[in-house]
């Protein structure tokens, strides 16, 4: 059997039918043994009927109701009462094709020392949608791991329980922002066999009406902390030489480049919010360590020294920097790039 964890929280909004899409492609999947965890952490709206509806419809699925809310708190609960051999964990907002589940079981059922399978993913936005990892059915042993073009989200993922639960792995209820790659990239350090398939495909649902959206006043906060975890997770499994430059370009690019922070955030931040947030992690952006040698883009090694050394100086000078930067990348470089999503 296989456990298909889904947290839910505000997903019944009216007019808006993702959840029900989202289990519909359930319903819709040529494997059939599964099991359906709804995990309700805190919904005000129509998302508990939704539920309901399809309790009451198919027996596989199973409503939730918990006392503390969060997605990671909805998700390790998931893994506590999971009671198939394998589990993988959706999105309410999100769904997948039908042949998904049945082309995980395949690949765990020709490989069964293998700990998890990576499926291919694409975004949906507005009826279209593109294609961002292109797997093909491989194995990844020891080392080779290494190689996969690894994603730091659990959505696109089916693993075995008992591996979860022998290393006790749960997901990081302090932070509201990354969790799920934290949890993603341990799997990956602990696993011996990883499988990736080319047949399935999860689709990511982008600005869907009544999405949530961080706090764009406190984005630095959100965004920090899991890059901190990250790199402390890194060095306990002594893979820093392995993962140095990613990290590196993860932090740079929060301020400079593609991150979350730097692509729109800055932009719809007020410069006082920037510079209050700047100060609460001055020291830190300082102090981190890292070798320009590593950037392999010149404009973000320039940006970044330059806002650096603005920051060193005065505060308000480096936000007004972030801020007209990325005015220039609007302006002069942003238009000549597709993009799918705001």
């Amino acid at each position: 059997m296989l456990s298909v964890v889904i947290p839910l929280h505000n997903l019944g909004y009216k007019g808006d039918y993702c959840l029900k899409r989202c289990l519909d492609s359930i319903l819709a999947q040529t494997y059939n043994d599964y099991e359906v965890l709804l995990m309700e952490n805190g919904s005000t709206d129509d998302t508990i009927k939704i539920a309901e509806e399809y309790c009451k419809k198919d027996n596989r699925f199973k409503l939730h109701i918990l006392d503390t809310i969060g997605v990671s708190n909805a998700r390790n609960k998931g893994i506590e009462l999971a009671k198939g051999e394998y589990i993988t964990f959706i999105d309410g907002d999100d769904f997948i094709s039908n042949d998904y589940l049945m082309s995980a079981y395949n690949l765990f059922s020709n490989q069964k020392n293998a700990t998890m399978v990576i499926m291919n993913k694409s975004l949906y936005y507005k009826n279209k949608i593109i294609q961002y990892s292109f797997y093909n059915d491989n194995t990844y042993d020891n080392m080779d791991k290494f190689n996969i073009d690894y994603h730091g989200s659990m959505c696109d993922k089916i693993i075995k329980t008992k591996f979860i639960k022998n290393f006790n792995l749960k997901y990081n209820t302090s932070l509201t922002h990354g969790e799920d790659g934290l949890f993603a990239y341990e799997l990956l350090f602990l696993s011996d066999k990883i499988i990736t398939s080319a047949s399935g495909m999860y689709y990511y649902v982008q600005n869907r009406k009544g999405q949530a959206t961080k706090n764009i006043n406190n984005v630095l906060t959100a965004e920090i902390p899991p890059i901190i975890k990250l790199k402390n997770l890194v060095e306990k499994y002594k893979l820093t030489d392995l993962y140095e430059k990613q990290i590196t370009d993860k932090f740079i690019s929060l301020f400079v480049g593609g991150g979350k922070f730097a692509q729109t955030r800055v932009t719809k931040m007020g410069l006082i919010s920037l510079v209050k947030e700047l100060n609460k992690y001055k020291q830190l952006i300082i102090d981190w360590y890292i070798d320009f040698n590593d950037i392999d883009n010149k404009w973000k090694k320039i940006w970044f020294e330059r806002f650096r050394n603005l920051l060193k100086t005065n505060t308000f000078t480096a936000a007004l920097f972030l801020k007209l930067m990325r005015i220039y990348r609007n302006i002069f470089i942003q238009p000549f790039h597709i993009k799918w999503y705001k």
